[in-house]
C-alpha cells in the first residue's frame, strides 16, 4: 500500500469485492483516513469487522496496532480465505480470528474492554447494530457504512441515529471525489505514472453518495 494510513502494508494481487486499485494506491475509502489515524492513536483491545471482505481493515489495524486482536466477519468464504492469505502475508495471522456470521449474542460476547466495531454487510447493519440486542454496543465505538442514496438507506441512517443519539457522539462522513488525495499524495506515487493513470486508479467505481456513521461512545 502506497499512501494512507495503511502505508507499508503488502497486499495481494486479488480482491473479492470492489477495485483493488485504490487499495494498492492507499486511496481507498479517504473520507475515513482521520478517524482512521484515530483509532490508531487510542487504541481499542479489539476489533470487531463485520462485513470484512478480503481484510483492508481487518489486516491494515492488526499491522498498525501491534497490541490489537481482530475478529474478522463475513459470509462469504472466498472472502475468509483472502483475509486468511493477506493476514498471513503480513505477519499477524495469530492476531486475528476469522469466523463466518455475526449475531447479537456473538456481538455481546465478544467485546471484550475497548471495542470497536466495524460494519460493512450491505444494509444488514439495521438489524445486527441494535443495542437492545447487543446491549456492548452502548458501550463500542462504532464505524458502520451506509450504503448508496435511496428511501431505505436514508431510513436505515435515521433509525441508527435514533438508537445511538443518547450513548453516542456521531458524526456524518460523505463520500468524496479524490482530486484533493491525489494532491496531497502525489509525491508518494512513480512521477511516470500519468495523473489521468492514477485518477483512473483511484477510482472506486461505487455509487455515489455513500455516508458513514462514526458513534463515539459517551461510556
Amino acid at each position: 500500500v502506497l499512501c494512507g494510513p495503511f502505508r507499508g502494508v503488502r497486499y495481494i494481487d486479488e480482491t473479492v469485492w470492489g477495485s483493488i486499485t485504490p487499495k494498492w494506491l492507499g486511496s481507498y475509502e479517504a473520507e475515513l483516513h482521520a478517524i482512521i489515524e484515530g483509532i490508531v492513536a487510542s487504541p481499542p483491545a479489539t476489533v470487531i469487522d463485520v462485513g470484512c471482505a478480503e481484510g483492508y481493515y481487518a489486516v491494515g489495524l492488526a499491522v498498525r496496532i501491534p497490541t490489537v486482536k481482530i475478529i474478522a466477519f463475513d459470509t462469504d468464504f472466498i472472502s475468509r480465505g483472502q483475509v486468511r492469505r493477506l493476514a498471513e502475508l503480513n505477519g499477524v495471522a495469530d492476531r486475528i480470528e476469522i469466523r463466518s456470521f455475526c449475531d447479537h449474542a456473538l456481538l455481546d460476547s465478544l467485546s471484550v474492554g475497548r471495542t470497536l466495531v466495524i460494519c460493512d454487510i450491505e444494509g444488514a447493519e439495521a438489524d445486527l447494530l441494535n443495542p437492545a440486542m447487543a446491549r456492548w454496543l452502548f458501550h463500542n465505538n462504532i464505524l458502520v457504512e451506509i450504503h448508496e442514496v435511496s428511501s431505505s438507506s436514508s431510513a436505515v441512517e435515521l433509525l441508527l441515529k435514533s438508537r445511538f443519539a443518547v450513548s453516542h457522539h456521531i458524526r456524518r462522513i460523505v463520500a468524496t471525489d479524490r482530486e484533493s488525495w491525489i494532491g496531497d499524495n502525489r509525491q508518494h506515487i512513480a512521477q511516470s505514472i500519468s495523473p489521468a493513470a492514477i485518477r483512473s486508479a483511484a477510482e472506486e467505481n461505487r455509487a455515489t453518495g455513500r455516508v458513514w456513521l462514526w458513534m463515539q461512545s459517551r461510556k
